[in-house]
């Protein structure tokens, strides 16, 4: 897979934008031409997003003032994504004349590993479990707090929902304390068969258990597993202040940006 099309890939796959419906309609997508977009029935940013617009500068405001609208009916908040694909090359700034503000925490780094036997160090204290859908589900608790970022359980719910969405090839993992049995972190990944790709997706530790190494574990076994059924190379949008400087040391380059932009009625 070239270079493009790992970018490519990188950016219609942050923040979940390629799943935009699900069967219970908690999610369904925004009708809008040139962008790519969903509408959830919960009110939320992360849920409620539009990204990979391909227009042209003259009618881009045009376009804009019509997404504002459709949200504005459903008087929801949103986000838009713009990432390396994103048209036109100004759109930012047409953005935030809109009255979009940029959320800087939730930048990320378009990142890719081309290597999947790249040696990681694990902390052995720390047992790494692929898990089934209903042990991640008792966990969501975990999930929204090791996470942060103003993530609830019931946003955390839909998120796995778009998950399951993914039938086998979403691979679900928790971090289990040896001492006490107690999972302590978490992780997910797709599978993307038809690219050879693993895709990295959310991951967190609960505040008390940071800087022992437990993320980069589960990064390991992430790699470990989709190696072993056939992936050739990993990606991620690693948020820039967070993950983005440990997945660089794990040998993780960064290819492109993608920036977070939210809109609220």
């Amino acid at each position: 897979m070239d270079r493009q099309k790992l970018i490519k890939r990188i950016d219609e796959t942050c923040n979940g934008l390629n799943v935009d419906k699900l069967p219970d309609g908690t999610l369904r997508p925004l009708s809008i031409n040139r962008v790519k977009g969903r509408i959830s029935k919960v009110d939320s940013a992360f849920l409620n997003v539009v990204g990979l617009a391909d227009l042209e500068e003259q009618n881009c405001k045009e376009v804009i003032d019509s997404v504002i609208k459709i949200y504005g009916r459903e008087n929801k908040v949103f986000g838009w994504l713009v990432g390396p694909t994103s048209r036109p090359k100004n759109i930012s700034n047409l953005l935030i004349d809109s009255g979009f503000k940029k959320v800087q925490e939730l930048s990320t780094s378009g990142m890719i590993l081309e290597d999947l036997s790249v040696n990681i160090s694990v902390n052995d204290e720390y047992e790494i479990r692929k898990v089934d859908e209903e042990e991640f589900d008792r966990n969501i608790p975990l999930i929204t707090t090791s996470f942060g970022m103003g993530l609830t359980e019931e946003v955390a719910r839909v998120v796995m929902a778009m998950y399951k969405s993914q039938g086998r090839n979403s691979y679900l993992y928790l971090a289990y304390d040896r001492v006490n049995n107690k999972p302590v972190a978490f992780a997910a990944s797709i599978m993307d068969k038809i690219n050879d790709l693993v895709i990295l997706l959310g991951a967190g530790t609960l505040p008390e258990y940071r800087g022992k190494g437990i993320y980069s574990s589960l990064v390991a076994r992430r790699l470990e597993d989709a190696k072993n059924i056939g992936m050739h190379a990993a990606i991620i949008q690693a948020v820039k202040h967070t993950s983005a400087p440990i997945c660089e040391k794990l040998g993780f380059r960064t290819v492109c940006e993608i920036d977070f932009y939210i809109y609220s009625p």
